[in-house]
């Protein structure tokens, strides 16, 4: 449904689009679970993961960037 608005020629398959977000997902965990050096950060793990995502979802045009 995110990608309705892309020309079908332009859209990322879905199967790609997946596991970009699993794999993203899948190294913040990483970072935070070995606890270092990830956990010393200055940011929660659910902060990072929700600008990353924002961040790619952007940068496929398949949502409006900030205002």
């Amino acid at each position: 449904a995110l990608s309705q608005h892309i020309p079908a020629a332009r859209r990322p398959p879905a199967a790609m689009f997946a596991n970009h977000i699993w794999a993203l997902s899948h190294g913040v965990v990483e970072l935070f679970a070995r606890g270092a050096p990830g956990s010393r950060g200055p940011f929660p793990p659910e902060e990072l993961l929700e600008a990353g995502i924002g961040i790619y979802l952007r940068g496929l045009g398949l949502i409006a960037p900030d205002r």
